[in-house]
């Protein structure tokens, strides 16, 4: 009976903390009529303008990305960007990092792919101070980027999907006014955020500032993107199991103990 009760409370206590977000800040799923241009679509939350850039070959395709963790976000389409040397953005409504953000935390995640060619892509968020970006040169392995430096070669195929999640503490690094970098690829999702584990890689080399997002395909290569996401707290950028999955374990371990109570 004890350790029924023991293992009922860890349920609940589980399913409370996936649930509890802190604030989804932005996020873009790509969610738009198959086929179509990037150019000015506004869907999405936490933006100030609608996409631009050169739309041609920014198109909307129907498959979505896929990332085979345990639990991950998910969307209906993905954005490709690929052509002679072609690129999109975004600005979000807010800016992220600064004085003003000093002591404060943003997590970041997304998918993204390289499908082939002989071009460069990348993902990139950007600002007044160092851009930090998903980087694959004609190598075709994923880098992380910071400014126009790989600070680190993944050794990852940049032909398989690739789930990116950041979190970026703001001036909190030990260096003075240098932020916290932790990336973390192809994280393991099924334990929460104290089951990540140790990030792929960790810096307090640089100040980050992000206003906008770029992503960008050059020489007939191809990137292609889904479910940008920025938030305050690790739930906010990652899909989670909806609160009646743990609550519907919870009453079925009660069942149980109510069951062997009578017997």
């Amino acid at each position: 009976m004890k350790n029924m009760l023991l293992t009922l409370n860890l349920v609940l206590c589980i399913g409370y903390s996936w649930c509890v977000n802190a604030a989804l800040l932005v996020s873009e799923d790509f969610n738009y009529t198959d086929g179509s241009t990037i150019k000015d679509a506004n869907g999405g939350t936490g933006w100030s303008n609608a996409w631009s850039g050169s739309g041609e070959d920014n198109v909307i395709i129907s498959d979505n990305l896929d990332y085979t963790g345990a639990i991950a976000p998910s969307g209906g389409s993905a954005l490709r960007s690929g052509g002679n040397d072609i690129s999109v953005g975004r600005s979000f409504s807010t800016n992220y990092g600064g004085d003003g953000d000093t002591g404060t935390s943003v997590w970041i995640s997304f998918l993204a792919k390289k499908p082939g060619g002989f071009g460069y892509g990348y993902v990139s968020l950007g600002g007044d101070g160092s851009s930090l970006s998903l980087y694959a040169p004609t190598a075709d392995t994923w880098f992380t980027r910071v400014g126009n430096t790989n600070i680190y070669d993944s050794g990852m195929s940049s032909f398989d999907t690739v789930m990116m999640l950041y979190k970026v503490d703001f001036a909190s690094g030990a260096v003075s006014n240098l932020d916290d970098l932790s990336v973390w690829y192809n994280p393991d999702l099924s334990g929460g955020e104290a089951g990540l584990g140790a990030a792929t890689v960790t810096s307090s080399d640089y100040n980050f500032t992000f206003d906008s997002i770029g992503i960008r395909g050059w020489t007939g290569n191809s990137m292609q993107v889904d479910n940008i996401k920025i938030g305050e707290g690790f739930a906010d950028v990652v899909a989670i199991p909806e609160p009646g999955t743990f609550f519907l374990l919870g009453l079925g371990l009660l069942g149980m103990l109510a069951f062997r109570k009578r017997s």
